[in-house]
């Protein structure tokens, strides 16, 4: 497979209250094929999502990295709680019709492809939706908008920050469908993130375990369910109930 991106011994320092340093990524690298789902496990705070905004270019005021990450090809994120990323006082239709205008290879017109992407999600009357505010959609759809925004950004990478935290398991399941439907549909490659296991178990390709801002293991997701090497690896699938421990 042709890879479509990587970032390399990425270290990442971000300022305390007492004027020192604390370590959140070290020496971290991070690679993706074309068409690939990496999922990145770990329990919160070890750098998971931190690793993303490194990806992107992204980090916070303050920060300080070794090393700053190359070009990449056209990347979007989806965020894990969506009414913190949409204008509560906004329609859904504004939203997406701004991503829309400030895209340079955008055409067309703003508002059909914005009820376009909406369909394309799997969002019902599409029409309606789009003059709707966010509090009268339903977390699950929500999610959907911000994927859609993502889409009108016509990316190849996709990274996706716990997209299903707070959603129940029915949507849950619903929303990482459609996120393997948008890479056998689209072809995009897929980061996805998640302190679960289980939601990665029959999603990603590859894992990447990572714990205190280090990759502690990684390899294809068989190998990390049924021969994981790592004691921090065994102790997440330990966590996890009804785990399988031996290849069936």
């Amino acid at each position: 497979m042709t890879e479509l991106f990587r970032v390399d011994h990425v270290t990442v320092d971000l300022p305390r209250a007492d004027g020192r340093l604390a370590r959140v990524l070290d020496d971290v690298s991070c690679h993706a094929d074309r068409g690939e789902i990496v999922g990145v496990v770990g329990e919160s705070g070890s750098g998971k999502t931190m690793l993303m905004r490194a990806i992107l270019g992204l980090l916070p005021p303050g920060a300080q990295g070794t090393t700053a990450p190359p070009p990449h090809p056209p990347a979007a994120m989806v965020f894990q709680d969506p009414m913190t990323s949409l204008d509560p006082v906004r329609r859904i239709g504004y939203h997406l019709v701004e991503v829309v205008r400030r895209h340079a290879s955008a055409h067309g017109h703003a508002r059909d492809q914005a009820i376009a992407a909406l369909a394309r999600v799997g969002i019902d009357d599409p029409v309606r939706r789009f003059r709707q505010y966010p509090h009268e959609l339903s977390g699950g759809m929500r999610q959907r908008v911000m994927i859609a925004m993502a889409l009108l950004a016509e990316p190849e990478l996709l990274l996706a920050d716990e997209p299903t935290t707070a959603l129940d398991v029915t949507i849950q399941a619903q929303i990482l469908d459609l996120i393997a439907d948008l890479r056998a549909t689209e072809g995009l490659t897929v980061v996805l993130v998640t302190h679960d296991l289980g939601v990665i178990a029959g999603l990603a390709d590859r894992v990447m375990v990572m714990s205190a801002g280090r990759v502690v293991e990684e390899g294809p997701v068989d190998d990390i369910f049924y021969a994981p090497r790592h004691p921090y690896t065994r102790a997440l699938l330990a966590a996890r109930p009804g785990a399988p421990r031996s290849r069936p």
